[in-house]
């Protein structure tokens, strides 16, 4: 669609939806007194502030609360008679996650206090941005293994309303789960990354 010189063009999603756009500006003038910095230096400016912006895709927020989440959960499903959370395999799995998410939080701390480091900021950032993202996958797959057979709810049921059957916590795990596979490639991928990394920490 146009309008004002503005176009939207969908782009397909894989499953077959319209959640993403690509916006053109044509022949749009802006008036000398709005403009940021020096002309045709838009892209640059951008490339700054998304290596800047970094430090916040290590998702600490989101990690935190959803490893709240697993414990809930493990708390409440059973395994012969025992609270999973007390098992000791899943102990073992979740206490290794607690670790490397505690790490992960004193990495974003040391960059945000801006202490010195014998690596480029911007490949430390992108480096964060690697785990963080990986581990909202780690965290979505420790609740679906917390949930056992119940991580089939989704598939199985339409109505999502509660029973002692599908508590609360088990609506919206999978789809979770499933949706946070892209979590390494949205915002910049992994890949994208490890490049920046090898490029500004290693001269490679």
């Amino acid at each position: 669609m146009s309008s004002a010189g503005l176009r939207i063009r969908p782009i397909e999603s894989i499953n077959g939806g319209h959640e993403l756009n690509e916006v053109f500006f044509d022949q749009v003038r802006v008036p000398r007194e709005n403009l940021v910095g020096e002309p045709g230096m838009g892209w640059t400016y951008a490339k700054y502030l998304l290596d800047k912006e970094r430090t916040a895709s290590a998702y600490l927020y989101q990690n935190k609360r959803e490893l709240e989440k697993v414990k809930e959960i493990a708390r409440a499903e059973t395994v012969k008679g025992s609270r999973l959370i007390d098992t000791p395999e899943f102990a073992r799995k979740l206490a290794r996650v607690e670790a490397d998410l505690l790490a992960l939080e004193w990495s974003v701390l040391r960059i945000l206090c801006d202490e010195q480091n014998a690596h480029d900021a911007d490949a430390v950032v992108s480096a964060l941005k690697i785990r963080g993202s990986e581990m909202q996958q780690r965290v979505a797959q420790l609740q679906i293994d917390a949930l056992g057979p119940r991580a089939l709810r989704t598939f199985l049921h339409e109505d999502h309303g509660a029973t002692p059957l599908w508590p609360d916590y088990v609506q919206g795990r999978a789809a979770q789960f499933l949706h946070l596979r892209a979590a390494t490639i949205y915002g910049g991928a992994r890949e994208i990354q490890k490049n920046i990394i090898a490029k500004r920490a290693f001269g490679l």
